[in-house]
C-alpha cells in the first residue's frame, strides 16, 4: 500500500502489519500512522497557540506528553532561526538592544535590575535575536548604597530601548511589541526558559502561518529521521564484550 514517504529512505510503499503499523518495503522501517497523525495534531495546536491544558483535553493526551512535544517544537523553532541567521548573516543592516520586563514589574523602577537584555538584528524584513549577558543584578550594591543611581540607570537604558540606528518604525520596533503581546499568553515564563520562548516569537514573527507549518513539519521530519538513524546505529553496535573479546 502507498503512504506518506518513509522518513528514512523516502520510499512510499509499505506493508500493513497486524498491529496497525506500517513497514517500509525498501528499508523495513516501521512506524505507527496513528502516532504520526497525533504528532501532526499537536503541531497544529502548537502553531495555533492553544494552551497545553486545552490541547491535552481536546486530543485526549496526557498534559506531560503535550508539554514535551510543545517544548520540542519550540526547540525546532530555535534551530530554524539559527539556520535563517546563517543564510542571512551578511544582510543585517540594523541593530537594537532591548530591555524586557514583564508588565507587572514595569511600574516599579527598582525592578529594572531584573530585566532581560536582548540584542536584535534586522535585515529590514526579518529579525534575529540574542540574549545579552545577565549583568543587571551587578548594580544591586550600587543601588543599595545610592538609591538615586537607579534613575541614572533608567535614563541610560531609556527603560526599554538602549541604542538604535534608525528612528522610524522598523521591523525591530514591531518585533518588541509582538514579543510583549506573545509572552502575555503564557502567564509568566521562567527566566531559564526565556530564550526558548524568545526564539519561538522570532520564528512566528518572521514567517506567515503557512510557512511556519511547512518549515516546522519539515524540521520535525528531519529530526525524527536523524533520531531513527542514530537509534539504528546504536542497536547495531556489538556489545563491548564482543569488541574486546572479553
Amino acid at each position: 500500500m502507498k503512504s506518506t514517504p518513509c522518513l528514512l529512505c523516502k520510499h512510499t510503499h509499505f506493508y500493513l502489519l497486524k498491529d496497525g503499523r506500517l513497514e517500509c518495503t525498501a528499508c523495513n522501517h516501521r512506524y505507527s500512522p496513528t502516532k504520526r497523525a497525533q504528532t501532526l495534531e499537536l503541531l497544529e495546536a502548537f502553531l495555533a497557540q492553544h494552551s497545553p491544558q486545552n490541547t491535552a483535553h481536546t486530543l485526549g493526551i496526557s498534559l506531560p506528553t503535550v508539554q514535551k512535544n510543545f517544548a520540542h517544537f519550540r526547540h525546532l523553532c530555535a534551530i530554524l532561526c539559527e539556520r535563517a541567521y546563517e543564510s542571512r548573516a551578511g544582510a543585517f543592516c540594523e541593530y537594537e538592544e532591548y530591555l524586557f520586563l514583564p508588565a507587572s514589574k514595569q511600574k516599579n523602577l527598582y525592578q529594572m535590575v531584573e530585566g532581560i537584555g536582548i540584542m536584535g538584528l534586522s535585515t529590514g524584513k526579518h529579525v534575529y535575536t540574542l540574549l545579552m549577558p545577565d549583568h543587571l543584578h551587578t548594580y544591586d550594591a550600587q543601588i543599595r548604597a545610592n538609591p538615586e543611581f537607579i534613575h541614572t540607570l533608567s535614563n541610560y537604558y531609556q527603560w526599554h530601548k538602549i541604542s538604535k540606528l534608525t528612528t522610524s518604525a522598523t521591523p525591530l520596533s514591531r518585533f518588541w511589541v509582538f514579543l510583549e503581546e506573545f509572552l502575555k499568553g503564557f502567564y509568566g515564563v521562567k527566566r531559564e526558559h526565556f530564550g526558548a520562548y524568545l526564539k519561538e516569537a522570532e520564528f512566528r514573527f518572521n514567517h506567515d502561518k503557512a510557512t511556519q507549518k511547512s518549515l516546522l513539519a519539515q524540521a520535525w521530519r528531519e529530526h525524527e529521521a536523524r533520531r531513527l538513524r542514530a537509534k539504528m546505529i546504536t542497536t547495531q553496535e556489538p556489545p563491548l564484550s564482543q569488541v574486546w573479546k572479553i
